[in-house]
């Protein structure tokens, strides 16, 4: 039984250069606000979570201030190019610096899953906490993915992580050790101007 009787941290993603969008798509309205500002509403407004961890590289300093009023803390990734295993495993660092011990695990997810709802949050917090599985994922299209939440027992798996192999490469690694939660709204992410205006004309 993986103890989960501490509270945990939140790591979100939001290093990317989004060169297929051909702008920071961190920085796109959605709902009257940016995407960045809303995934960092989305986790706070789930409650599951009163340490978020805002992850950043390319173009750091247009996304920065858009946190500057907001309760987290922002760590800068220098190899954000090195993609998305290395972002994790900076926002894991910062944390593992900073007294890791204190948590019982690590929520992860992504600034442009626009459609995950606070309340997707909190069940898939609740599936693990209620689960003897040390990884509770967001499951679609059959594919485990992120937002997900580690035991802190996968900590050093995940700053193992390298290049641009994320979560994704871990939950697939260790599905057996995956409680899942069926989660249609994550396959939504926003790499293109065809994405982002098909979102927009649905809202």
């Amino acid at each position: 039984m993986t103890l989960k009787n501490k509270p945990i941290a939140h790591l979100l993603l939001a290093a990317g250069a989004s060169t297929r969008m051909g702008q920071p798509k961190q920085l796109l309205s959605w709902r009257g606000q940016s995407l960045i500002r809303h995934a960092v509403s989305t986790i706070q407004q789930s409650g599951i979570s009163d340490k978020i961890v805002v992850v950043l590289g390319a173009n750091r300093e247009l996304i920065a201030p858009e946190l500057n009023d907001l309760s987290v803390e922002i760590v800068f990734n220098p190899d954000w190019s090195e993609g998305m295993g290395s972002t994790i495993r900076s926002g894991l660092e910062y944390l593992v610096k900073n007294g890791a011990d204190v948590w019982a695990g690590v929520g992860i997810s992504l600034v442009d899953q626009p459609l995950v709802h606070a309340d997707h949050l909190r069940d898939l917090y609740q599936l693990w906490r209620q689960s003897s599985a040390p990884i509770a994922a967001a499951r679609y299209e059959g594919v485990f993915g992120v937002p997900a939440i580690f035991a802190h027992s996968f900590f050093p798996h995940l700053l193992s992580l390298e290049g641009a192999a994320g979560a994704r490469k871990l939950l697939q690694k260790f599905r057996d050790q995956v409680e899942p939660m069926d989660l249609p709204e994550g396959r939504l992410d926003l790499d293109t101007p065809e994405e982002y205006r098909k979102l927009k004309e649905r809202d």
